[in-house]
């Protein structure tokens, strides 16, 4: 009995001791346990901040800077129209030359159109008497439209029925009056006086100039080379193809002297508005320019690669800041180019202002590296030309871990913390050069979880100590 009372109270004792080690290896492992568990409801935050700017280089310019360079080839120079310092307006005259043969060519064919005015003239008056009239719609002057830079001057052709000092009637509207002074100043190529049209209907004076004698009808009856009287009857029809064939003859000189002052140039005219810059040096070297219209606006000109070709859009604002001054001002972009340099071209901004940023565009493409995209910029303030300028372009949007995004359904969210809990929040994400950037709803100095997996909306959580934090504290 003994014996069996302290079998029973060793097998309750090795109970107990087994109750005590398991409660004590149960609390060891499952705390264990329970902390690890614990450790995950832990979350890292990432603090959203605004994108450091953009920043490439660039060079303070004028924005106009136009060269007009004297071309001896052209003619002798002329008339100086401007002085150093004046302010000239687009499409104001700045020089001009001299050429003596195309002046010569056009006094000749103006000689010519003027003998014919007259002649048709006389032979209308003529046919006014009570025995003949003209047929009106043959008489016209000038025939060709567009004329506007030539005035015919009436001319007394001797001999030829018109007493010397006699112009012909002011009041006949078929003759232009007379006008001092040039009446154009374009060459015609190839024209000589031998254009005077010499066929039938003209006196003796047009075949004259054209090298020859043509018979003509006027002469039949003439006396002394001069009209003569016209016939009294029967004689309309003759006067009528006289008179048309004198309009065919003018019809084509005013052509020949329409087309010679379209294409002949003999005036160097301001493409844009601004301020003198006269170097007489240029009549002389022709690689110095005689005459430069500058502007006062100053712009800035740069390059971007192609991974930064998102930079540019017409308006953004940027900061610009110039090393060697200290200066800091604003501007916005005014233009750019929307196609790289190729190789060994130097493609313009709009006027000169980009040149030199173009060539350096096109040397890197032509050597193999990234596009380069010109671009310029309206300086708010005046920067001094050729100065190194920084042009800082301020980036939208914010730049999160790939892991603190969750995309569910095609859609994108982050979690954002707040109060102890966190909310899920629909995100717009874009492209960005090589990063991907969220654009809408959220802002700066918002805390966005990391690594939110399982995560709900409006879960109470506890945050994890950062790296950044420990680090601070410790330094404390």
């Amino acid at each position: 009995m003994i014996h069996s009372k302290k079998l029973w109270w060793g097998l309750a004792g090795g109970l107990a001791a087994l109750l005590v080690l398991g409660v004590l290896a149960y609390n060891v492992f499952y705390a264990a346990n329970f902390g690890e568990e614990g450790s995950d409801t832990s979350y890292e935050t990432v603090k959203v901040t605004e994108q450091e700017p953009v920043t490439v280089d660039g060079k303070a310019k004028l924005k106009t800077d136009d060269a007009y360079y004297y071309s001896r080839e052209k003619g002798d120079l002329g008339i100086v129209n401007v002085a150093d310092g004046q302010r000239v307006n687009k499409g104001d005259v700045l020089f001009s030359y001299q050429q003596a043969e195309a002046q010569y060519k056009i006094d000749d064919t103006k000689r010519q159109l003027n003998r014919l005015y007259d002649q048709r003239n006389r032979l209308q008056n003529q046919a006014a008497s009570p025995m003949a009239s003209v047929n009106q719609a043959f008489v016209a002057s000038p025939l060709v439209s567009g004329l506007g830079a030539y005035v015919a001057t009436p001319v007394n052709l001797s001999g030829a029925g018109v007493g010397a000092g006699q112009a012909p009637a002011a009041s006949d509207p078929n003759c232009p009056p007379a006008v001092s002074g040039q009446a154009g100043q374009a060459a015609i190529p190839g024209a000589a006086t031998d254009q005077a049209v010499a066929s039938p209907g003209l006196a003796g004076q047009a075949g004259s100039e054209a090298g020859g004698t043509v018979p003509s009808g006027l002469e039949t009856g003439s006396q002394a080379g001069g009209m003569g009287d016209l016939p009294a009857a029967g004689g309309q029809a003759g006067v009528d193809e006289q008179v048309r064939q004198l309009n065919q003859q003018i019809e084509d000189l005013e052509i020949q002297l329409n087309r010679a002052q379209a294409q002949t140039d003999n005036q160097v005219k301001a493409r844009t508005s601004g301020k003198v810059i006269y170097d007489a040096k240029g009549i002389t070297d022709s690689s110095v320019p005689l005459v430069r219209i500058i502007s006062d606006d100053i712009s800035v000109t740069g390059t971007v690669g192609e991974y930064d070709f998102y930079l540019l859009k017409d308006g953004r604002k940027v900061d610009l800041t110039v090393p060697a001054s200290g200066q800091k001002t604003t501007g916005e972009i005014i233009s750019y180019e929307n196609l790289p340099a190729a190789p060994g071209e130097a493609p313009s901004l709009g006027g000169d202002a980009g040149a030199a940023m173009a060539g350096q565009a096109a040397q890197a493409a032509g050597q193999g590296g990234e596009s380069q995209y010109p671009f310029t910029v309206k300086a708010k303030d005046k920067i001094q030309p050729g100065f190194s300028t920084k042009v800082h372009f301020k980036l939208p949007g914010f730049v999160l871990p790939k892991e603190a995004i969750v995309e569910d359904k095609g859609k994108s969210y982050v979690f954002v913390y707040r109060d102890g809990k966190v909310k899920k929040v629909e995100v717009t994400t874009a492209k960005q050069g090589r990063q991907e950037v969220v654009t809408k709803n959220i802002k700066a100095g918002d805390e966005v979880i990391k690594n939110p997996e399982g995560l709900q909306d409006g879960q109470e959580i506890d945050l994890a100590e950062s790296a950044d934090k420990a680090d601070a504290e410790s330094k404390n």
